[in-house]
């Protein structure tokens, strides 16, 4: 076997450990640049650290962002029912998703708030109040609530 054949594999392998990283993520839903990919798994590799922790550290993202790609990386998991395909953008009360509902296969948004700290009842019940007060309008400029509720807390 020549040199050439035996490192293909190789970088096979890394090219598939990279899809499956923290930054991979981050950059594909274009969070981070190549170059901070580079940084954050250079330190996290240096650091024996997390690369979301060196994220942080680094200042490429914020803390809401980093939750973010967390929940991209198992976009089936976040909500029953519903598959998360991409990122909208981060607010400080949570994020917002583009997304599959699976049982009626159309593209809907999913807004999460994060409850990392506890949950924020007054952020709950405005997060309620927003999506019944939307369930209650019907105009083609603004978005259709389908569903509210909680997973895992």
């Amino acid at each position: 076997m020549t040199r050439a054949a035996t490192a293909v594999p190789a970088m096979v392998d890394e090219t598939l450990e990279l899809f499956e990283s923290f930054v991979a993520v981050a950059v594909r839903h274009r969070l981070l640049k190549a170059e901070q990919a580079e940084k954050i798994a250079e330190k996290a590799e240096k650091e024996n650290t997390d690369q979301a922790d060196a994220a942080l550290t680094l200042a490429y993202l914020t803390p809401q962002e980093v939750d973010a790609v967390q929940l991209l990386m198992r976009p089936e998991t976040v909500v029953p029912g519903y598959r998360l395909t991409g990122l909208v953008g981060c607010g400080a009360m949570g994020v917002v998703f583009r997304a599959k509902q699976a049982a009626l296969d159309r593209d809907v948004a999913v807004k999460t708030i994060s409850l990392k700290h506890g949950p924020d009842k007054t952020g709950v019940d405005r997060i309620y109040r927003e999506a019944h007060a939307i369930a209650r309008l019907n105009h083609p400029n603004i978005v259709a609530a389908y569903d509210s509720g909680f997973y895992h807390g």
